[in-house]
């Protein structure tokens, strides 16, 4: 069997409407979830701002924001600074620092 002109060619399935709309959904399913986590580092404060205004600070881990709306700003801390101080104002102090540091 040989194309002839005139012939109709056939796929063997039509993509139909319905099947690129669940493709689309599923690309912009897939690309909110990878923005919805981050991590931040051991030696490591993120600092999230929300629509450019800061929000709080997050410790090392894994976390998750809103998408689109909230930045992370990772600030590296000194490895000096994980000794173990345990002042109540020390963990502030340091997170005005980072702050500092991102902006």
């Amino acid at each position: 069997m040989a194309y002839e002109e005139g012939d109709e060619v056939n796929f063997p399935m039509p993509l139909s409407k319905k099947w690129i709309g669940w493709g689309i959904l599923g690309i912009v399913l897939i690309i909110i979830l990878v923005s919805i986590f981050y991590t931040i580092g051991p030696e490591q404060v993120g600092v999230i701002k929300r629509w450019g205004r800061f929000v709080r600070t997050t410790e090392p881990g894994l976390h998750f924001k809103i998408p689109f709306a909230e930045t992370v700003t990772k600030v590296r801390v000194k490895g000096s600074l994980a000794l173990g101080l345990c002042e109540p104002g020390w963990k502030l102090y340091m997170r005005r620092v980072a702050l500092k540091k991102s902006l």
